[in-house]
């Protein structure tokens, strides 16, 4: 039977700061700082600035999105970044037309072709058709955003020639050297994508 630690881990399990497998239910257990500044509050006591700085380690630890640091690989990345990039313009494309659906739209002459642009939406909410319509188109836009700032995040990271998770626990050490190398941008390009 293999060590805990050779196993791979799951989707609903990350590395905390510490080294140490976390599960993502544990988020809010196990930490005795809260637990002093909790006491501390309702008996009126100063909370000491240490604590303070440890249970903000602990919320900025636990409450991050754990499965991309521990489910997008050197094996996988190249496909976590096309599956972005393909993504954005579908969430994008998507919400589009659910709001031109709806909303009385603006024509917009672009060069040689006519774009459609929502303009008004006075008879949104008046069917279920249509709300359901507008409410999709806005979650989509929620998440095209979010799918937008971790793809900037990487394409970044490749282009500095460093994993995220690299930078991560390198940024940690101190007196770290900087380890970016922008002048090389083509180079690690070339080296993410045909390694």
């Amino acid at each position: 039977m293999p060590k805990r630690d050779d196993i791979p881990l799951c989707c609903c399990e990350y590395i905390s700061e510490d080294g140490e497998r976390s599960h993502l239910l544990a988020t809010f257990c196990n930490c005795e700082a809260i637990d002093e500044a909790f006491e501390r509050l309702f008996t009126l006591k100063p909370s000491q600035t240490e604590s303070v700085e440890k249970i903000m380690d602990t919320i900025s630890d636990r409450l991050r999105i754990p499965w991309l640091d521990t489910c997008v690989s050197c094996v996988n990345d190249r496909w976590f970044v096309i599956g972005l990039a393909f993504g954005l313009p579908a969430l994008c494309y998507g919400a589009h037309l659910s709001l031109t659906a709806v909303c009385h739209p603006y024509l917009l002459d672009l060069y040689f072709t006519t774009v459609l642009f929502p303009h008004q939406c006075p008879n949104a909410f008046l069917d279920l058709q249509s709300s359901l319509a507008i409410s999709g188109a806005c979650y989509s836009i929620l998440l095209g955003t979010f799918v937008a700032v971790i793809l900037i995040q990487q394409l970044v990271c490749v282009v500095g020639g460093v994993r995220l998770r690299e930078y991560r626990q390198r940024r940690q050490l101190p007196g770290q050297a900087s380890f970016w190398s922008f002048r090389y941008a083509f180079k690690n390009c070339i080296n993410f994508w045909w390694r």
